[in-house]
């Protein structure tokens, strides 16, 4: 009578056990939506851009983003690296925001690239030139960190939104 009593205990244990590591799921990636320019204004002669870049959390569980490391090009040409520790809160299942903003200095550009003055000077025309932004974030979900790629581009008007 005690094996089948100590087979049936064990039987139930590991049936617990087993139920417990196969519902516990590994995070997924939070999913990028869009990034919105917010604003772009001259600064101590650089040109400083803030944006939102917005994601999804599809996860049962919320998290926090740690850090962005992102390279911005305008036109092709490396205009700025933006790597940076961020403190936001997210929660299950909902869309959050990251707040993006860099500086961008058209002398280094303008030594890299003849062109870029005279696109410098069609966006204030109100032509518009290309800014790219490629890297990633990292979140932190349930003790797990995940990068979340990051590839966005858009056209934009230095003239627009100026202050």
């Amino acid at each position: 009578m005690k094996i089948k009593t100590s087979l049936l205990s064990l039987s139930a244990w590991m049936l617990i056990c087993s139920a417990l590591f196969t519902s516990c799921t590994t995070p997924s990636i939070p999913d990028y939506l869009r990034f919105k320019v917010e604003k772009i204004k001259r600064v101590d002669k650089k040109w400083q851009v803030t944006g939102n870049a917005f994601f999804m959390n599809n996860n049962s569980f919320g998290g926090n983003v740690k850090t962005c490391d992102i390279d911005v090009f305008v036109n092709d040409v490396k205009a700025a690296h933006i790597n940076q520790s961020i403190k936001v809160n997210f929660e299950a299942k909902e869309e959050f925001t990251v707040p993006v903003t860099f500086t961008i200095d058209s002398k280094t550009l303008r030594k890299e690239n003849e062109g870029f003055l005279k696109n410098v000077i069609k966006g204030l025309m109100g032509e518009k030139v290309d800014l790219r932004y490629d890297g990633n974030f990292v979140v932190d979900i349930v003790g797990v960190n995940l990068k979340i790629p990051f590839e966005y581009e858009e056209k934009v008007g230095f003239g627009v939104n100026y202050e």
